[in-house]
């Protein structure tokens, strides 16, 4: 069956519910957060990261909840998101990617392509000093996080990824988390650039098939 955008969807929220039916796994503090009943749910919080795009926290909320007079505040999202573990969307992207059973291969193998280099800024926040990059002259200050993945040529499907702090970013060592985390069984041809070029590399790779 082709997956459509609808199905992908439908797919996607049903991950989404049934990634919620255990919240105390996902709470910053269980038997404490999301025990009570809000408006701001663990499944709401995630279809709001999700769906919220570059908006400001208000437009989004006002959007979702069609401009209702009950509509939460951005406070209360942000102190509700804080109670969420950032391991709830991770197992939603592994369990997503897991339902697309990627069919292309290339001659038997699976392309799958280190790709590096890409940056996400976030608001400046200074107590995390290893993601923090303090502004110089007329700039602003931010904090910046690097994003390693392993994407799926032929499929066009991403197999994995770690995101990593500015100051404490390693490549190499992303490449070698993804290896030995790997769930995949078929036959993987890796690409990648010269950053990833290390015996260290080649062993981890060799070594977990």
């Amino acid at each position: 069956m082709k997956n459509t955008v609808t199905i992908l969807r439908e797919r996607l929220f049903s991950i989404i519910r049934r990634l919620v039916e255990e919240p105390e796994r996902y709470a910053r503090k269980p038997g404490r957060d999301f025990t009570r009943k809000r408006t701001l749910t663990p499944a709401v919080l995630i279809h709001l990261i999700l769906a919220m795009g570059e908006k400001s926290v208000w437009k989004g909320l006002l959007g979702y909840f069609r401009r209702r007079i009950d509509t939460p505040s951005a406070s209360a999202f942000v102190q509700q998101r804080q109670k969420l573990l950032p391991s709830a969307l991770e197992d939603l992207f592994h369990r997503f990617s897991d339902h697309l059973r990627p069919q292309k291969k290339f001659w038997g193998y699976r392309l799958l392509a280190a790709v590096d280099g890409s940056s996400l800024k976030s608001g400046a926040y200074p107590a995390d000093k290893d993601a923090y990059r303090p502004g110089t002259g007329r700039q602003h200050s931010w904090n910046l996080f690097h994003i390693n993945a392993l994407f799926d040529l032929e499929n066009g499907i991403y197999a994995d990824v770690i995101v990593q702090k500015e100051h404490t970013k390693h490549q190499s060592r992303a490449l070698r988390e993804r290896a030995v985390r790997s769930v995949i069984t078929d036959p993987v041809i890796v690409l990648a650039d010269r950053n990833y070029e290390a015996y260290n590399n080649l062993a981890c790779l060799e070594k977990h098939g």
